[in-house]
């Protein structure tokens, strides 16, 4: 027998007085009363485990199994259960050396019990005995060596001799000396003190017991500041900051002081070297023949001297002083902080910086390297006209610093004009002074004023309107410019001031209901509106998104979470499809295109985050990401599928179902086998997804049957047992899948049958036109009618200073005030006729971009304008511009509206929540004002 063998035996065979033994032979290691303690394949994946750095004595490691496996509720059972194994009493020796045998005990208790309080989940597996094992022993002195231990894994793993479970009665001591024994317990206890529960998981996963932290490297200064920089560009707040610094990045820079010859050419030699100017030459080498020094030169061997390196060019400190003068109030303060981030950015590494700003006859520092920074530069004002008065602090600060300082002074051009502030600057000691200076107009140039003189370093200009109307994509930013000359101002206002009064077809398309919100609606002019309440008219979301029509809305959110719904719009075979994204909560509206590349669809459907572009002409499938619009993959299905509803398809012998997911790994759309239990595949009609809690529910042929495939469950529905199911269009599921009308088969006089999903009730039908308004009727719909006037051909300011409508019907109505009921109205008025003859007629308007509605426009020489709106509005703009613009809502009874000022008065309807002034108030300092501007 070799070492090798005899070690492992010696490690496998218990001591006659142990208190473990190998039992059903050798595949089991159990008590000495005969339970287990763990299983031979189980001791082998442990070992396997810890088998790279050697194995602990094997009674340890049973020990520590044993306290994982078993209940320890009291350390004398454990006692008792051991019986005079020497180990335990090695342990309570070790322990009562240091105190009596009641806390020796107590001490093992408190450690036992730390073991059993690692989760059960983790002390039950075998992967997770080995983390804990590998945890106590880690640091454990005598180990066997990896070889031992691999021969050990090896016996383990193939099955043990009978020799090996066989106790060995000429061992009747553990394999080490009772001295080293006591050292193997101490490290055992040692070990179970190191265990910390809160770390075995990770351990687990990683096989560390700490994720490494980010090491915080301390950037450079102007690497810091370009970073800010980029990370500005994508924040709604500073983006217009950022792009002018990323603009003036690439022409701001100082220039440089002409750097010192190579070397001095009056001073000492340093070194020889084998080039250099022939000058150099040592005068040895001038010793040579022509030919000898030519050949010399040419191959590099000559020597030559090398004079003392100059010194390098002193570090300097560029100091930056910020004008934050009244004159710099608005764009020019942005224009200023975009330089001073430029300027900071192209700083050298090996120079300092410092900004300070000017307040009255004193300097506060900048910091260009954080948000709060740059705000509170923006925020901040000085009540001088220029900072002349700092100049002296300036100095100081130049004064102070230990490298040369390369001082710049950042204001506006007409500041930089002043001659208070160029004679300031002559009298002061700044013998080189940078000066950038900016315009509201985006000019922006860098001059040096030394002792000789001023000199233009560089000059550039920005287009500022360029930078600044670039704003974020939004649905309800509109221009005021159009061909005319301005819009009324409330087409500027977001969100829309006022409700509108708008009554539509009811289907279930075009509206639906939001649970705890209320109704959204969208019209056939494309008008994304919001009810969210019956007595209030509708509130204007949106009206310029891209293909967004009620009659081409082909997908919408089921179930909408939290006021979030998502809806894509467009016509399926042009291939120009458009997901909108509203949150009802902030009252938000984002839109964006579906990247189809020109694949033309016939139905969408979504799963889990991802929309399904199908066309089953092709056999082809488009996975989009339904919150980017980004194409996510696609691929082509077999032929003899065919797509039936929702995400569903069948095969055409209709033997099997497959639903439709996306492959997160492979990138792709897949249709795998739906499972539908103990229900034959044919007798199935259709299959759609109702909400996330219910899944898909199944609609079978026969016996009024519906399955749910989630909860295994069927439901037999009363009077749906008499009749026979033909077929179930998409078209005819409510949006909410709670309706859903059901053709019955031919043989049967009854048409349809109506299902409702949440009651679980049948009623049969005979015309679909009785069950239409079930399918189209949102849930709470509660429609307020109320009578708006449209039509009118001109307006007319009569004589006597009354404003006067006339409508297509030559019917003429006079805008008054009803003291009586405190309200202004539309009165019915008869026209003299020499007031006929101040007619102005409304003409169409044509607007530069969508403004939801149609325009026309009443002009007077003056410039004053009445704009006449599509929705019933009236907006009176006057030339006099301390005359407040206003728009009235045409309701003949009761004329509601809104100011500029945003005062609003009349019906809540229209006015929604706000608090609404006196109508004699507007009537007179508004309405007569613009009347009485044109008499």
């Amino acid at each position: 027998m070799s070492e090798i063998e005899k070690q492992v035996q010696k490690y496998l065979t218990p001591t006659l007085n142990s208190f473990w033994r190998w039992d059903d032979e050798g595949e089991v290691i159990v008590w000495a009363d005969g339970s287990t303690i763990l299983f031979r394949q189980e001791l082998a994946e442990i070992a396997a485990h810890l088998a790279p750095l050697g194995l602990p004595p094997l009674e340890i490691l049973l020990i520590l199994i044993a306290i994982m496996r078993d209940r320890i509720e009291n350390i004398k059972i454990l006692k008792q259960r051991f019986n005079s194994f020497k180990v335990l009493r090695s342990i309570l020796l070790h322990e009562s050396q240091k105190s009596n045998e009641e806390e020796s005990i107590s001490n093992l208790e408190r450690r036992f019990q730390k073991i059993q309080k690692i989760p059960r989940e983790l002390r039950s597996s075998l992967q997770g005995k080995a983390i804990i094992a590998e945890v106590v022993f880690e640091n454990y002195p005598n180990r066997t060596s990896p070889k031992t231990a691999h021969a050990i894994l090896g016996i383990l793993s193939s099955g043990l001799e009978e020799i090996h479970f066989q106790t060995d009665s000429d061992l009747d001591f553990p394999p080490n000396s009772y001295d080293l024994t006591l050292k193997d317990i101490a490290s055992f206890l040692k070990g179970i003190d190191q265990l910390d529960p809160q770390k075995l998981p990770l351990r687990q996963s990683t096989g560390l017991d700490e994720l490494p932290q980010p090491v915080e490297l301390e950037l450079p200064f102007a690497q810091q500041i370009r970073q800010l920089i980029s990370e500005l560009k994508h924040e709604e707040e500073h983006q217009i900051l950022a792009k002018l610094a990323q603009n003036l990045l690439a022409a701001v820079s100082l220039p440089r002081p002409v750097s010192e010859p190579e070397d001095i050419t009056h001073g000492g030699v340093s070194d020889i070297c084998n080039r250099g100017p022939l000058d150099r030459l040592l005068l040895s080498e001038l010793a040579n023949d022509d030919l000898t020094l030519t050949v010399r030169v040419a191959v590099n061997e000559a020597l030559y001297l090398r004079r003392e390196a100059s010194p390098h060019p002193p570090n300097r400190c560029r100091t930056l002083l910020i004008d934050c003068g009244i004159r710099t109030w608005g764009i020019p303060r942005v224009y200023l902080a975009a330089v001073a981030l430029a300027l900071a950015a192209t700083v050298d590494p090996q120079n300092e910086f410092q900004a300070f700003r000017a307040i009255q006859n004193e300097l506060e520092p900048v910091d260009l390297t954080s948000r709060e920074g740059l705000e509170e530069l923006l925020q901040t004002l000085d009540t001088y006209l220029h900072p002349a008065f700092a100049l002296s602090e300036f100095i100081r600060q130049l004064q102070q610093t230990d490298f040369d300082p390369e001082p710049v002074l950042i204001t506006t051009e007409d500041v930089w004009r002043d001659p208070e502030l160029q004679y300031a600057i002559q009298e002061s000691e700044i013998d080189t002074l940078h000066i950038a200076t900016v315009k509201r107009d985006g000019q922006f140039q860098l001059l040096e004023k030394n002792s000789r003189g001023i000199k233009t370093l560089c000059k550039l200009h920005l287009d500022l309107e360029e930078i600044f109307s670039n704003s974020p994509k939004s649905v309800s930013a509109i221009t005021k410019e159009t061909g005319i000359e301005h819009l009324p101002a409330i087409f500027s206002m977001r969100p829309f001031p006022l409700r509108l009064a708008y009554g539509f077809h009811q289907g279930k398309r075009t509206t639906w209901w939001v649970p705890g919100y209320g109704q959204l609606g969208v019209t056939y002019s494309g008008l994304l509106l919001f009810w969210s309440n019956s007595r209030f008219g509708a509130s204007l979301l949106a009206y310029d998104i891209p293909h967004l029509k009620g009659d081409w809305i082909q997908w919408k959110t089921g179930l909408p979470e939290e006021g979030r719904v998502s809806l894509v719009t467009g016509k399926l075979q042009n291939s120009e499809l458009e997901i909108v994204h509203i949150d009802l909560e902030k009252q938000d509206v984002s839109h964006t295109s579906l990247e189809l590349e020109q694949m033309k669809c016939t139905a969408i459907c979504a799963h889990q985050g991802f929309l399904f572009c199908i066309n089953d002409s092709f056999h082809t499938i488009v996975t989009v990401d339904a919150i980017t619009g980004e194409r996510a993959g696609s691929c082509h299905y077999p032929s003899n599928l065919e797509y039936v509803c929702d995400r569903f398809f069948r095969n055409t012998n209709r033997s099997k179902w497959f639903a439709l997911s996306h492959d997160m790994v492979k990138g792709e759309p897949i249709l795998t086998e739906f499972a539908l239990g103990e229900i034959s595949p044919r007798e199935v009609v259709t299959i759609f997804e109702r909400d996330p809690d219910t899944g898909p529910v199944c609609i079978l042929r026969k016996n009024g049957t519906i399955y749910f495939p989630a909860r295994e469950q069927t439901k037999v529905i009363p009077l749906m047992d008499s009749i026979t199911v033909d077929s179930l269009a998409p078209e005819h599921i409510s949006a909410d899948g709670q309706i859903v009308v059901l053709k019955v088969h031919r043989s049967y006089k009854w048409e349809y049958c109506l299902l409702n999903l949440y009651s679980m009730q049948a009623e049969l039908k005979t015309d679909f036109r009785d069950i239409q308004s079930w399918v189209d009727q949102p849930a709470h719909w509660k429609k307020t009618v109320v009578n708006v006037r449209k039509k009118f051909l001109g307006i007319i300011i009569t004589s006597d200073g009354k404003l006067v409508l006339k409508s297509n019907k030559q019917i003429y109505l006079r805008l008054d005030y009803n003291q009586s009921q405190n309200k202004i109205e539309l009165a019915h008025h008869k026209l003299s006729a020499l007031d006929e003859t101040r007619l102005k007629t409304f003409k169409p308007v044509k607007t530069d971009r969508n403004v939801g509605c149609q325009l026309s426009v009443a002009t007077w020489d003056d410039g004053s304008q009445a704009f006449l709106d599509s929705r019933g509005m009236l907006h009176l703009q006057s030339s006099d511009l301390s005359i407040t613009e206003v728009t009235l809502v045409l309701v003949e009874k009761f004329v509601s509206g809104w100011c500029a000022d945003n005062r609003f008065w009349g019906d809540p309807y229209f006015c929604g929540e706000h608090d609404l002034c006196d109508p004699k108030e507007i009537f007179d300092s508004v309405i007569q004002e613009f009347v009485e501007h044109l008499s």
